[in-house]
């Protein structure tokens, strides 16, 4: 995506107009809204991006990376997010909102931090798209686990499962579930790592 630097350490798509946002305590806050794209500040060279992007420069930003279609035959789907993993998630729940799917869907969304903003947003859509959502806050409510997911979702066993999220807490649930009767061909797991 080409776009241009807006003031405020953001990009803007010439095109659309879309903003880009540079930093947010909440970056899950940013993904809910429609045409907003994060950019999660990490310790590399991105920490850089609010002093040398200026306004009415050019960049261009790649990605996503990974297919993460949602196509199976089963009737029932468990979409995990762990943190800003939560994006696909969300991008499939505005498109099911317009255009209802065939399957049973719960959203497991465990993070950090939400803003009360952000929690609103995902519940609304969540509602519109007939979504079973459970939000986990890992202060509040502890971290999601394999038992934990079992004890939310009794239905586990005929569902397929997706993943995006950290690859270690990602395979470390793919683990418990198929140890406790998941086949294995019904984890999904999205290419979430830093590049």
């Amino acid at each position: 995506m080409g776009g241009r630097a807006v003031e405020g350490t953001g990009l803007e798509n010439r095109q659309t107009g879309n903003r880009l946002v540079g930093s947010n305590p909440t970056p899950s806050a940013i993904c809910l809204r429609e045409s907003v794209l994060p950019i999660w500040l990490r310790p590399d060279f991105s920490v850089f991006l609010p002093e040398t992007l200026k306004a009415g420069g050019d960049a261009v930003v790649e990605g996503p990376y990974g297919r993460f279609t949602f196509d199976d035959a089963r009737d029932r789907q468990i979409w995990m997010g762990g943190g800003i993993g939560v994006t696909p998630f969300v991008a499939r729940i505005k498109q099911l909102a317009k255009t209802p799917g065939k399957e049973a869907v719960s959203l497991i969304h465990s993070t950090r931090a939400l803003s009360e903003e952000a929690m609103e947003l995902l519940r609304a859509d969540a509602t519109a798209a007939g979504i079973d959502l459970h939000v986990l806050l890992d202060d509040k409510d502890g971290y999601l686990t394999g038992d934990r997911l079992r004890d939310m979702i009794p239905d586990w066993k005929s569902a397929s499962v997706w993943f995006c999220g950290p690859a270690g807490f990602g395979q470390a649930l793919r683990a418990d579930l198929v140890e406790n009767g998941l086949v294995p061909g019904e984890f999904h797991q999205e290419l979430f790592n830093i590049r």
